[in-house]
């Protein structure tokens, strides 16, 4: 990993020419093999930015699934997995981290392509997208089972007539709602919303 560099501008046809070389540079980052990522000029979005986005994204629907579990698995269990599973996401962390600052990597991809080449780089592709799509699916589910009581309450509708029909139109209406935000060029349009769902997220 630590022989491959990047060219200026980060994008897979540049990954299968890698012959040019960066000068060096001084950089902020602990890491600094080749011209850090964390430098690079093109990067948009402020630490505060990220920082919101990525904690929505941590503890999105686990407030509500994690207790679940631990109910299913009783305390000693739940907790023995949620630390063993706190331990293997810092562990893949620091592995993420060190291999996209010693390449410039920026995305899940690039980092696949380093690390093990172009076929494998396609197969870290495909599993991150049925990743999201799995994810998708189960936000999905969670939206249609916990708006539907709330819309029965609010108009006095029986929960128990066509309630079937009515889980679909609200999942329906939310993939409405939520499409426009999935069409943002980059990640950083979704600080807003980031706040409102860790706020959210507090109150419950």
């Amino acid at each position: 990993l630590s022989t491959l560099t990047l060219e200026n501008h980060y994008n897979m046809s540049s990954f299968q020419n890698h012959k040019s070389i960066n000068p060096p540079s001084i950089t902020k980052s602990p890491e600094c093999i080749t011209p850090s990522a964390f430098d690079n000029t093109s990067r948009k979005q402020s630490a505060k930015t990220g920082m919101f986005n990525l904690v929505s994204t941590m503890i999105g629907g686990g407030a509500l699934s994690l207790p679940f579990a631990i109910s299913r698995c009783g305390l000693i269990l739940g907790f023995t997995l949620l630390t063993l599973s706190a331990l293997l996401s810092i562990f893949s962390f620091d592995i993420l981290i060190a291999a996209s600052r010693r390449t410039g990597s920026m995305t899940y991809t690039q980092i696949g392509y380093f690390a093990f080449g172009n076929k494998l780089s396609l197969f870290v592709t495909i599993m991150i997208w049925f990743n999201c799509y799995i994810a998708s699916i189960a936000y999905c589910v969670l939206i249609g089972d916990l708006i539907k009581p709330v819309i029965c309450y609010i108009f006095d509708i029986n929960s128990h007539t066509d309630s079937e029909s009515l889980r679909r139109l609200i999942i329906a209406i939310a993939i409405v709602c939520v499409s426009p935000f999935c069409y943002q060029r980059n990640i950083g349009a979704l600080k807003y919303t980031s706040i409102i769902s860790i706020t959210s997220v507090t109150i419950l």
